[in-house]
């Protein structure tokens, strides 16, 4: 247990006190859990609340909504899973997650994956029932598991760990990285949607780089983008490149994430050595890459993507010449096929299966819009950015 308490933020103190009131009348008790305790904790802003109930989660919601002028959505009526999305723009936050008790309270956060997410603690404030020391663990900076069944009941699990270590920026306990690795071919057993959204939650990081990197060091990563894999060992000319292809495509997203300065297309910057051309429309640029394709996923995480996966069609049309010289002749289209079978498997949207495709496909053009030392014609950057749409910005 722990001495520690916790107290909602001022500013959500409000739509707290009416969530209480709904749950006194349906006669419940109304807990905050998991990443909502976390992150009060830290100190860190909320975009949603997760809350649990002890009692029919799913009409607790249904009377919460009609109490919030606010949408229902029911997520898993099994377990007794209900997001309510807030429609007001002006709201505190986005949605609220209701789910019901599994047992005590203490049962159900035994149950859960990270001891930093099996805390709770009354809705309205006061002492935090902390069974498996997270508290200990928030402060020491460390993700742990809660115990190694966590991940026998959900494999995805094992991503969501690596992934909320990059968030926080802790480091992933060593027995717990130990199981990961051991488990690390089980994430296939997960829902290829929930694949995606924890590998575009991670790519929107401002540290997309060192998230991808933790993946690797954890054995995910190639089951995650096996097609990423093929580039492990594979030389280009060393006249051009330090790296291997799979190097070479690690290290491109460290760039962009260099160049975009953050997750927060408010925070996006350009340096005068990339976009001199931009100077005056910082405004529009940032507005380009904040835009959402699908499911709040917005350009400059699937920008990260497409540097990811722009080089995955070397392996594969790899060549050398009598005189030693490599080549990757067509290696763009190859990629820009490898790059939209990737995201069909994770079932991004057909929009952003495009975006990325034609990202790495067209990924070389602009280099090759005239001779060197030549300034490209007026012809040749009309049908340039004829061809490109869009996308324009986000190939240059």
């Amino acid at each position: 247990m722990s001495a520690h308490r916790f107290e909602p933020p001022p500013e959500l103190r409000p739509l707290i006190a009416r969530v209480d009131a709904v749950a006194r009348e349906s006669g419940m008790s109304v807990y905050a859990v998991g990443g909502t305790v976390r992150d009060i904790l830290l100190g860190r802003r909320l975009r949603d609340l997760d809350v649990a109930v002890s009692g029919d989660a799913l009409s607790f919601a249904r009377r919460l909504a009609s109490s919030l002028d606010a949408h229902f959505v029911e997520l898993d009526d099994e377990n007794g899973v209900a997001r309510i999305v807030l429609p007001h723009a002006d709201a505190p936050l986005h949605h609220i997650d209701v789910a019901a008790l599994r047992g005590t309270l203490e049962d159900d956060l035994r149950r859960r994956d990270f001891t930093i997410d099996a805390m709770a603690a009354p809705l309205t404030g006061g002492e935090l029932l902390d069974p498996m020391r997270g508290a200990d663990d928030l402060s020491a900076g460390g993700v742990r598991m809660t115990s190694a069944a966590a991940f026998e009941a959900d494999p995805l699990r094992l991503l969501r760990g690596a992934r909320v270590a990059c968030e926080l920026r802790f480091e992933v306990e060593p027995e717990t990285a130990h199981e990961v690795r051991r488990r690390a071919a089980d994430l296939r057993a997960s829902a290829a949607e929930r694949q995606r959204d924890e590998l575009a939650h991670m790519l929107a990081l401002p540290d997309a780089h060192g998230g991808l990197r933790l993946l690797d060091r954890l054995g995910l990563l190639d089951v995650l983008l096996p097609e990423l894999a093929t580039g492990r060992g594979v030389s280009q000319p060393p006249d051009y490149h330090a790296f291997d292809v799979f190097e070479h495509n690690m290290r491109a997203v460290e760039a962009m994430d260099l160049i975009l300065d953050g997750a927060d297309p408010a925070r996006a910057w350009i340096p005068d050595t990339v976009w001199g051309a931009f100077r005056g429309r910082e405004e529009e640029l940032r507005a380009y890459l904040g835009e959402e394709l699908s499911e709040g996923r917005r350009r400059a995480a699937l920008l990260k993507l497409a540097s990811l996966l722009h080089d995955a069609g070397k392996p594969a049309t790899r060549t050398v010449d009598a005189d030693g010289r490599i080549r990757f002749f067509g290696h763009a289209d190859a990629g820009a096929r490898t790059a939209r079978a990737v995201m069909r498997r994770l079932r991004f949207s057909a929009r952003e299966v495009e975006f990325v495709g034609v990202l790495v496909e067209q990924h070389l053009r602009p280099v090759q819009l005239a001779q060197v030392g030549q300034a490209p014609s007026k012809r040749a950057l009309y049908r340039f950015a004829r061809a490109l749409g869009d996308a324009l910005p986000a190939v240059l």
